[in-house]
């Protein structure tokens, strides 16, 4: 069994395409990566913020679809209804954090980063929400005007309370494809190893 990993996939918001500089074909990229992805077994773990709206036709033509043998949903700020509902409509499990240890690592999976304040908490904080807030430059592509919209100081607070605990996974570096939790701790630990207290984010790509 494989843990697949995807977050903000923003599904009917076609100001993506504005403010983070998704394609515009950015939806079916999306869903057509993870049902690629996806091998028998596979638990899907998303990191908040599914869609803007239109909930139930998106969960009937997106989620409901996947062939993930568990799909399991922490809530991101757009994900307004009640956990019975999203239990209802092929997530079976919906919460707003999840902590366990996985590959070594006491892991905290959540749609916002996390304050950490004590080497007693956990090791890494996996979230997204920030999408490509650092980049790329925006005078790189003149035709996106708002790559910088994200809270960042709120970000980079965090991070540096957490001491580069903290790793950002935003669809808009991977190509929007979904990422193998194994690959997103090991990524975050050897960013630890290697940058100690003077990494901020780990952004993977």
């Amino acid at each position: 069994m494989r843990i697949v990993c995807t977050t903000d996939t923003h599904w009917n918001h076609a100001q993506m395409v504005e403010y983070c500089g998704r394609p515009t074909d950015f939806e079916e990229r999306v869903y057509n990566g993870l049902l690629s992805f996806c091998q028998s077994g596979d638990v899907l773990i998303h990191f908040g913020d599914i869609c803007i709206g239109n909930d139930e036709d998106v969960h009937r033509k997106y989620i409901q679809t996947l062939p993930y043998r568990h799909r399991w949903l922490v809530r991101g700020n757009h994900d307004k209804k009640s956990d019975s509902w999203y239990m209802d409509h092929g997530w079976t499990w919906v919460g707003s954090l999840m902590r366990s240890k996985y590959f070594g690592q006491r892991v905290m999976l959540s749609h916002k980063p996390q304050p950490w304040h004590s080497e007693e908490e956990w090791d890494l904080n996996i979230h997204g929400h920030f999408h490509n807030a650092f980049g790329p430059e925006p005078e790189a592509h003149p035709e996106v005007t708002k790559y910088f919209i994200r809270d960042e100081a709120q970000l980079v607070d965090r991070v540096i309370q957490g001491q580069s605990r903290h790793v950002l996974l935003a669809l808009e570096y991977t190509g929007y494809q979904p990422v193998l939790l194994r690959t997103l701790v090991e990524r975050g630990v050897a960013s630890r190893q290697l940058w100690g207290e003077n990494k901020l984010v780990e952004v993977i790509s």
